[in-house]
């Protein structure tokens, strides 16, 4: 298997780690435009990868 190798994810990588679930916690912040969250139902939300 060829590893594959993205250097500019290492901050990330090296980055303190979060407890929790983005899917979670992302909707609670109502912070959607800088988290990428397009669309907002009642039951459901649209968020970019």
């Amino acid at each position: 298997m060829k590893i594959m190798w993205a250097p500019w994810r290492i901050e990330y990588i090296r980055s303190p780690k979060h407890d929790g679930c983005i899917f979670c916690d992302f909707p609670k912040e109502n912070r959607d435009r800088e988290r990428l969250i397009l669309y907002r139902g009642k039951h459901a939300f649209v968020i970019m990868n």
